[in-house]
């Protein structure tokens, strides 16, 4: 469950605070079940080398409409989709001031939303 930038609407809201996202960046803290880890080193995931943030969200099936993502294509071949995210709203985790700034994944896309961009709530 990760603290996010949200670069697409949410999937869906499963209660006050947990919600399935859309492709989302700037992840910080995660929560990942057995099952799931297990699935990630069977699929041998380490061989896709692509920004976390991104793998973690191709890996759940987001992004196919490459609106963010131009790379999205090219990688799902490589990237299975086994994961089903979830995230808390708001955050139990936060990143340290200005980790947006200082993200090279970040100043590489032309769709990058900034800190004046995130949602507010």
């Amino acid at each position: 469950m990760p603290r996010r930038s949200p670069t697409e609407p949410d999937w869906s809201r499963l209660s006050e605070h947990v919600v399935e996202p859309g492709y989302t960046l700037w992840t910080v803290g995660y929560i990942i079940r057995l099952d799931a880890a297990k699935a990630l080193l069977d699929a041998q995931v380490e061989r896709a080398f692509v920004p976390l943030d991104d793998f973690f969200s191709v890996a759940a099936g987001r992004g196919g409409d490459t609106f963010y993502n131009d790379k999205v294509l090219e990688w799902k071949p490589h990237i299975p989709v086994l994961l089903r995210p979830l995230a808390l709203t708001p955050p139990l985790v936060m990143p340290y001031v200005g980790s947006m700034f200082l993200s090279d994944t970040a100043k590489v896309r032309a769709a990058t939303r900034y800190v004046e961009d995130l949602p507010h709530e």
